[in-house]
């Protein structure tokens, strides 16, 4: 974790990274695989392949994937108002505390 203060935090060196790709400048010194610019052309490919490669990692890690399921819906029982302000649609399971992920 070189780049990061702390498990949440990056360092100002990755925030000019996350800018320069954002903000199309100084391309030259973003890495190739960092990240990718949003565009209304790309937009819909791109979360195809976010999503193609989020069940490729649960399928391969399906233990991981459970324990993760299940520490997200203790938190989000625990937090359960907090949550609702936040983010009131996005995470369903979140309501009901289910220990179980859903099966795709």
């Amino acid at each position: 974790m070189s780049h990061y203060f702390d498990s949440s935090h990056y360092k100002p060196a990755v925030g000019q990274l996350v800018l320069d790709r954002a903000l199309s400048q100084n391309t030259g010194s973003v890495p190739d695989d960092f990240g990718v610019q949003i565009t209304p052309s790309n937009i819909e490919s791109d979360l195809a392949t976010i999503r193609r490669d989020r069940e490729r990692w649960r399928s391969a890690h399906p233990a991981d994937h459970k324990e993760i399921w299940q520490l997200a819906a203790r938190v989000f029982s625990k937090k359960k108002s907090t949550y609702d302000f936040l983010c009131p649609k996005t995470i369903p399971v979140a309501r009901t505390a289910s220990a179980s992920p859903p099966q795709h």
